[in-house]
């Protein structure tokens, strides 16, 4: 065991207050590493925020923030909530790029799917709204300006309506 001038990288304070303080960390410390070893809804609260990357006290904490830095970058710049989804797809900095490149060729193969999905929960006829035959064949541009036009629109209505209920009251 250490002793704590050899914990310490400068020579130990000399006034009580500062000593204290050094005293109250190491207790402060301790209780972190107790709630992070023991703490039951502290475990499932951190697996559900880092899926697999999350090992307790033993997890990589240079990869659990570059992970937090990752979400609040794609936060401020308003992304789509999904993006979280993909970020927890990757396993980690020391993945190759040919593993990175898998795993997204796998996420576009998914893609024309997902937007069929889009286009049948939506009602779309695609020739008729977008002039192709295929979905494969859909400017994506066009489809975000159509969702993003039909958006706006059902929020002046909805907006309308509140306006009238408040009206009402």
């Amino acid at each position: 065991m250490n002793t704590l001038r050899e914990v310490l990288q400068a020579p130990p304070p000399t006034s009580v207050d500062e000593q204290l303080q050094i005293l109250d960390d190491i207790v402060r410390c301790q209780k972190f590493h107790q709630v992070m070893r023991d703490g039951e809804g502290t475990t499932k609260l951190f697996q559900a925020a880092y899926g697999t990357k999350w090992n307790g006290a033993t997890s990589d904490w240079s990869l659990l923030q570059d992970t937090v830095d990752w979400v609040n970058g794609g936060v401020e710049q308003k992304l789509h909530s999904q993006f979280r989804k993909i970020r927890g797809r990757f396993k980690g900095k020391s993945e190759t790029i040919s593993e990175r490149t898998g795993e997204i060729r796998n996420l576009l193969a998914e893609l024309p799917r997902q937007v069929k999905k889009i286009i049948d929960r939506l009602k779309l006829q695609v020739k008729r709204q977008f002039g192709v035959g295929d979905v494969g064949d859909l400017p994506l541009s066009q489809l975000q300006e159509w969702i993003d036009t039909a958006r706006e629109k059902t929020e002046i209505s909805l907006g309308l309506v509140h306006s009238a209920y408040s009206w009402l009251q």
